[in-house]
Parts: C-alpha cells; sequence; structure tokens
C-alpha cells in the first residue's frame, strides 16, 4: 500500500495528529496544517492498525524515543494554540518493534 510507505519497516515515535473516516477531512486538516509551516502526511487507518479504516494525519518527522516525540508533541500543541487550531486529539505512537 503506497500510503504505508513512509512508515513501513520504520522503527521510533511519531506524533499523530487525528483520525478521519473520508480522504477529503483529512486533506483540510492537512491544509490548516501546511498554513501554520508544520510537515505532515495521510495514511490510511490500516497502515497503523490493520482493523482500522480511514486516515491518519501524521506529523513527518521520525523520533528515536518517546522523549524526543512528548517534546515534539508539545512544541507542535503551542503551534498549533498560536495559529487557533484544535489540537485535543493529537499523541504519541510508537512504530515497529521498539
Amino acid at each position: 500500500n503506497d500510503s504505508c510507505a513512509m512508515i513501513n519497516n520504520k522503527k521510533g515515535w511519531i506524533v499523530q495528529d487525528n483520525y478521519f473516516t473520508t480522504r477529503d477531512f483529512a486533506e483540510h486538516r492537512i491544509t490548516a496544517l501546511q498554513k501554520a509551516g508544520l510537515k505532515c502526511s495521510i495514511v490510511q487507518g490500516s497502515c497503523l492498525n490493520r482493523s482500522s479504516s480511514g486516515y491518519v494525519v501524521i506529523y513527518n518527522e521520525m523520533h528515536k524515543s518517546e522523549q524526543n516525540a512528548v517534546s515534539a508533541l508539545e512544541k507542535t500543541r503551542k503551534i498549533l494554540s498560536k495559529n487557533k487550531i484544535e489540537y485535543d486529539r493529537m499523541f504519541i505512537r510508537a512504530l515497529g518493534e521498539l
């Protein structure tokens, strides 16, 4: 699956923004985040959880430690707050076998 390519076989931590039922909703979110200067992508929910459908917006940076991911999450929340963009559904997620 092409939308999984950026996270397949990767190990580390990412910041997940939110889950959306349609690609259109995810694309609207990406547009708002990019206007705030953030780099992010859309992956299919099944890339992160086989039983999941829909789409997930993730930030493009991979973190080697949970602590670094938490710091990135806090920094990103500050940027979103400054730009008056909602951010209450964000969290960090482990990828691969850590």
